[in-house]
């Protein structure tokens, strides 16, 4: 069955679950996932999700007849890029980055000894810290 079609087995995408819903950390890039798709069972594979979601119009009833589409898959490449980039940069150990940055990338702060409470947090130090790093190598 394609992508974006609904089932035609009557299953709803919001009645599928999964045994285990979280299945990676959130420190760290994730290494599989959950491909769950309109009549099949869910399986979990190895590899990051690309980055996409389901557009529907306004007004427009997801799987409202049976074989009607869901919405259309729209992928988000820039997403992609950059999570791309930043897994190149964490491979080669954050380049750029001051200390006080490696230290907290690390889990480590100065303050104390365990990872920041907040994953978006990590994320968002993660994330900015690669984009400036980039920035700074591209221009250079």
């Amino acid at each position: 069955m394609a992508e974006g079609e609904a089932s035609r087995t009557g299953v709803t995408m919001a009645e599928f679950e999964v045994p285990q819903p979280i299945i990676c950390s959130p420190f760290a890039e994730p290494s599989r996932h959950w491909l769950i798709q309109e009549g099949t069972e869910p399986t979990l594979v190895e590899g990051r999700r690309p980055a996409h979601y389901f557009y529907r119009a306004p007004g427009q009833e997801a799987g409202a007849t049976e074989g009607a589409p869901v919405g259309d898959k729209i992928d988000l490449p820039l997403v992609n890029l950059v999570r791309e980039r930043v897994r190149q940069w964490r491979m080669e150990g954050y380049p750029g980055v001051t200390g006080t940055t490696l230290e907290l990338l690390a889990g480590r702060s100065t303050r104390s000894s365990r990872m920041p409470d907040s994953v978006l947090q990590f994320r968002t130090s993660t994330t900015v810290a690669a984009t400036t790093t980039s920035q700074t190598s591209s221009s250079a």
